[in-house]
């Protein structure tokens, strides 16, 4: 797989477009769509990722994991993403609910 702007194993977007895919599992894409940011008080660009459930739930592990250190260390960064995490592990439990109850399909 060509390598791009994360390095290897990252496919570049096509000219034009805002979007990734890493490792053939994640899809990372700036589409135009915006959040409201709740710091800054006003809608944002977002970054949409789409990822299988083992994917959300390894980034999960992580997360509690980078939070953990974080407050061992008294890092003062802010890297608490217990929230976040809690958040990843329960979105994959139930993908993995719906992936128990749809017949597998190949993709479009």
């Amino acid at each position: 797989m060509p390598s791009g702007p994360g390095g290897a194993g990252v496919a570049a977007p096509p000219r034009g477009l805002s979007h990734w895919v890493v490792e053939d599992k994640v899809s990372v894409a700036v589409d135009g769509s915006r959040v409201w940011d709740a710091e800054e008080e006003r809608p944002e660009p977002a970054v949409v990722i789409r990822m299988p459930a083992h994917v959300a739930r390894h980034l999960a592990r992580v997360l509690d994991d980078w939070s953990t250190i974080g407050r061992l260390l008294e890092s003062s960064r802010g890297a608490d993403e217990h929230d976040l995490a809690g958040v990843l592990h329960e979105a994959a439990k139930v993908a993995d609910t719906l992936r128990q109850a749809v017949p597998e399909a190949p993709p479009d």
